[in-house]
């Protein structure tokens, strides 16, 4: 094989490449998507961030009571952030709760990931429903 061809089928393997590399990305978003069922997913979270000119918008988990798992890039240092709480199935019935803490997880050579907690600025006064986690052995330093 001359090296012209080869360079012709490392072309066309890259582009093979890409082009499926292009549909995989494609297909792990929702486009169009199903509603959940009235009874599934309570535990989720819209938590917003804001300056008073522009918001950003991020989900997360209720896994306690004063405790939002999300990811750490949704913090911003500069916005006040609310976690709204009940949201589904009837956005209408939600409670605002301001964030008062973040802790963002370091592993053992202190280096930050893209995991947070969110602790609650107070106790919600509506019933909230918490995602089920396993038993744990050991407690969670906080």
């Amino acid at each position: 094989m001359t090296a012209m061809a080869r360079l012709v089928l490392l072309y066309f393997l890259l582009w093979v490449g890409v082009t499926v590399s292009t549909a995989v990305d494609l297909q792990k978003r929702i486009i169009g998507g199903d509603d959940c069922d009235k009874a599934d997913r309570l535990y989720h979270v819209k938590l917003t961030a804001t300056d008073g000119t522009r918001t950003s918008l991020c989900g997360g988990s209720l896994i306690a009571d004063q405790w939002v798992l999300t990811a750490a890039h949704c913090w911003n240092d500069s916005r006040i952030m609310y976690a709204y709480l009940n949201i589904h199935p009837h956005p209408q019935n939600h409670e605002r709760m301001e964030i008062q803490r973040h802790e963002i997880y370091r592993d053992s050579n202190n280096t930050p990931h893209d995991i947070m907690l969110l602790k609650l600025k107070g106790t919600p006064r509506s019933v909230i429903h918490k995602i089920p986690l396993p038993d744990c052995k050991t407690d969670l330093q906080v």
